[in-house]
């Protein structure tokens, strides 16, 4: 799968698909750009969802109203750029009142052991991390948040 069609499926399943059952996300954006990086794109919504008056309601009594973010980078990445871009990500959850995000970083091929195991240390509760192989589908997280959105993100 290439990485441009791997998109248009993250997209429609966080929108349409079962990245509802996790957050309204009604907003999304391709090549978004951030602190000199370009996200191929970059998804966002909040933990209240909408619906008819009744579901509405519920959701206005008893769900957090969380803003919640998705994005993904499908540049060359490397320990150190991974770090810069996390440290991006954080800054921009501060400004824009995000509670939590994830990044996915899509690529035809595998990834080094290095970065893998950069990843598996990253122990964040706001942020997902995950390493998807476009190739043969495997999927390397972070603790915690990356370890939920695997199910969302996986094709």
């Amino acid at each position: 799968m290439e990485v441009r069609e791997y998109l248009s499926k993250l997209e429609r399943n966080l929108i349409l698909g079962s990245g509802r059952w996790v957050a309204n996300f009604n907003e999304s954006f391709r090549d978004f750009l951030l602190g000199g990086y370009s996200f191929a794109m970059m998804v966002r919504g909040s933990t209240r969802s909408g619906g008819f008056f009744l579901s509405r309601l519920f959701a206005t009594l008893a769900l957090p109203d969380y803003n919640v973010a998705c994005f993904v980078y499908a540049g060359e990445v490397k320990k150190s750029t991974l770090q810069t871009i996390v440290g991006l990500l954080r800054k921009y959850m501060q400004e824009n009142d995000i509670r939590w995000s994830w990044l996915v970083v899509p690529r035809e091929g595998p990834f080094s052991e290095g970065l893998k195991d950069a990843v598996s240390r990253m122990d964040f509760r706001e942020i997902g991390v995950a390493l998807l192989d476009l190739t043969s589908g495997e999927i390397h997280t972070n603790p915690h948040m990356g370890r939920k959105m695997i199910r969302y993100v996986r094709f």
